[in-house]
């Protein structure tokens, strides 16, 4: 559920967060590298290709956990 409320507050434009020009080539590796061990599990090949190297402001850490979560379940729930 803490996720569900985290993508709440990026949504919500009166939230109060701090936002940070976020590199988004660097935040994509982390993330890769973080789940390496489930990919070599499951035998999941990776390839980064980010046309999009800056979101101007955004809050780091709530687009951080977002986007680890849409991976982490991509590589979960992954059939092939």
């Amino acid at each position: 559920m803490a996720v569900v409320d985290d993508l709440m507050a990026l949504y919500d434009e009166n939230e109060k967060l701090e936002t940070v020009p976020i590199n988004l080539q660097g935040m994509f590796e982390s993330i890769l590298s973080e789940l390496r061990p489930l990919f070599d599990d499951k035998q999941i090949k990776t390839e980064l290709q980010c046309g999009l190297k800056t979101v101007f402001y955004g809050n780091h850490v709530l687009l951080y956990r977002a986007c680890f979560n849409l991976v982490e379940n991509a590589a979960k729930y992954n059939k092939g």
